[in-house]
Order: C-alpha cells, then sequence, then structure tokens
C-alpha cells in the first residue's frame, strides 16, 4: 500500500522522521545555491592553484548553513552542521547516490538557466 505525504505526516511514528528528511533536503539545497552563486570564486581559486583547499569549501559550506539557518542559535548551528553532514555521508553511501545527485544537477540546471555545464 503506497502512503501518500499526509498519510506520513498524519502517522505519529514517521511524522518526525519525514519533517527532518525535509529539512536534510532544504539543507542540501541551501549549500548547493550557495555553491552554485560562489562558482566564480571557487574557478578563481581553482585555476590559481589547480585544486580547491578544504579551507575554502568548508567556508562556503559553513556560510550556507548559517544562512540556511539565519538567526538560529548557536546550538541550533551546530546541530544543522552535523545533521547536515550525517544527511551527507547517509545519503553518498547508499547504492544509488550517485544517480540522485545527478538528478538533482539536471534539475538544478534546468530550473536555474543561469547555470551552465561548465
Amino acid at each position: 500500500a503506497d502512503m501518500t505525504v499526509l498519510d506520513i505526516v498524519l502517522h505519529d511514528e514517521l511524522r518526525d522522521d519525514f519533517a527532518k528528511e525535509c529539512e536534510n533536503l532544504l539543507l542540501f539545497d541551501a549549500v548547493y545555491d550557495h555553491i552554485v552563486a560562489n562558482l566564480a570564486s571557487i574557478a578563481r581559486e581553482a585555476e590559481s592553484s589547480r585544486a580547491l583547499s578544504r579551507e575554502s569549501l568548508k567556508r562556503l559550506i559553513e556560510a550556507a548553513l548559517a544562512q540556511a539557518g539565519n538567526g538560529s542559535s548557536e546550538n541550533d548551528a551546530a546541530r544543522l552542521r552535523s545533521q547536515f553532514f550525517d544527511w551527507y555521508q547517509r545519503t553518498a553511501a547508499q547504492p544509488r547516490s550517485a544517480r540522485f545527485f545527478r538528478a538533482v544537477e539536471e534539475w538544478k540546471k534546468n530550473a536555474s538557466s543561469h547555470i551552465s555545464d561548465t
């Protein structure tokens, strides 16, 4: 029996996990958009050093998560950071994760015409 989103929201045992999964997807969307918005600076660094430093990537992700949790307390920001990385690692470990991330990339390209294949 297939469940609808409404069925899941009304189901006491599933509601909290579903809400957290939705929050994780929103965090991922915010990080993705922030990275896309900063592609010029990423390209400059990559061109000059032939790599993107771990520190630069950390700053990008931290800024995106801070923006996503705008006005959150330090504890909430730490929770969101931990939650995002836990979700990302769990998702990346799934057998079809590459397909998921490619689908997101294609959807984002279609939704945002300013994103090119470069």
